[in-house]
């Protein structure tokens, strides 16, 4: 993560720039991980999904398969509706079904 500033002098003329940044890759890669192998109950898993605006917007950034693909592929079409609603940000909450995995 990153984040820049201009530094500007009395005139208001830029003179330099300031620099913050961390590196979280290995900390993201550890908690994709994670993400990966952690099982809910007895058959469930965790996905996260990409919200940013831009064209891996509502695709799986970390998922025990099937990631770089859009989660709507993998929703039952009764919920898509919801599903892009909580992606739009015009929901809260909501309660979508996966369909069945063809292995």
């Amino acid at each position: 993560m990153t984040h820049y500033m201009p530094i500007t002098d009395a005139a208001g003329e830029v003179v330099g720039i300031a620099f913050v940044g961390q590196n979280y890759s290995d900390g993201l890669a550890a908690l994709k991980e994670r993400l990966r192998t952690a099982q809910l109950g007895k058959q469930g898993h965790f996905l996260a999904v990409d919200t940013r605006p831009g064209e891996r917007f509502g695709q799986l950034i970390a998922a025990p398969a099937d990631e770089g693909q859009a989660l709507t592929a993998h929703v039952e079409a009764a919920d898509l509706p919801a599903l892009e609603a909580l992606l739009a940000g015009t929901r809260e909450q909501a309660t979508v079904h996966l369909r069945e995995r063809a292995d």
